[in-house]
């Protein structure tokens, strides 16, 4: 069973960090999914875990210009510590670098249609959750998750002015492009011996800003953000040994995206 376990666990990982594909996903804590050894002096205990995680966002409006964030790809590894707090129950500490591929913003400025497409680069995100201690005789537990993302450094590939493209030596940058997102999340997991199912509502602020200037017309995409700042979201996390999981997730509402992972601890 553990030998099963172990090629199931190379299959999906490498499968995850090779294939690229994009909003911040929400992570349910190790505690829920019953991944941590269960011991009698458990406070204090660290438990690691690694993994790779891949988002595909399909829609994401904001709130100026018609504008939408449009093909972007984020994949990458993450980190995760979790740990035993009297005040909180038992919760994780994380973090996530890896390449946001193809990000572009589409936007309508005036009477033209714009498009900014970005060169690969770092994204990075760091949060926090936590499994709340709360009596139900269901086995149905809360968990709390915020989390922090941002794409560093962006540079222009090339914008679309209408049907026009100008390659990066043809656009004047005016400041620098940015993507930062805010999230926090409130959810309820279940698990059902070798499945977890959980789902709940979240709070996710999106800003993004693009400046170029191109033939001495200026093109400001300033400081826009989520069109609708409050969604929703499923998930099911398949668990066949206690070191793996494998999860899938939607959101909706503010979003539409689908997010996948796998995990392993060590």
């Amino acid at each position: 069973m553990r030998s099963k376990c172990v090629v199931f666990q190379a299959i999906v990982i490498l499968s995850l960090v090779c294939g690229v594909v994009y909003s911040a996903p929400v992570d349910v804590p190790l505690e829920i999914k019953q991944m941590l050894v269960e011991a009698e002096d458990s406070e204090g205990q660290i438990n690691f875990t690694i993994g790779a995680e891949s988002d595909l966002v399909l829609e994401h409006s904001f709130n100026v210009f018609h504008a939408e964030l449009d093909s972007a790809k984020f994949s990458g590894v993450k980190f995760v510590g979790s740990f035993d707090s009297n005040l909180y129950g038992e919760g994780d500490l994380y973090s996530f670098f890896g390449q946001a591929a193809d990000v572009g913003y589409t936007a309508k400025i005036a009477d033209d249609e714009l498009k900014y497409l970005f060169k690969d680069s770092l994204i990075w995100t760091v949060g926090c959750n936590f499994a709340l201690d709360a009596p139900n005789e269901n086995g149905i537990k809360p968990f709390v998750d915020i989390k922090y993302r941002s794409i560093e450094d962006m540079q222009y590939r090339t914008v679309d002015v209408g049907s026009t493209q100008y390659k990066e030596a043809e656009i004047e940058k005016i400041g620098r492009p940015k993507y930062r997102e805010w999230q926090a999340a409130l959810g309820l997991g279940k698990k059902f011996k070798f499945v977890l199912l959980y789902a709940g509502i979240k709070y996710s602020d999106v800003s993004a800003t693009a400046k170029v200037k191109i033939n001495g017309n200026e093109y400001f995409l300033n400081s826009a953000r989520s069109d609708n700042v409050v969604g929703g979201f499923a998930g099911c996390s398949i668990i066949p040994c206690k070191e793996f999981a494998l999860d899938v997730e939607t959101r909706f509402n503010d979003e539409r995206a689908f997010t996948f992972r796998g995990t392993y601890k060590f």
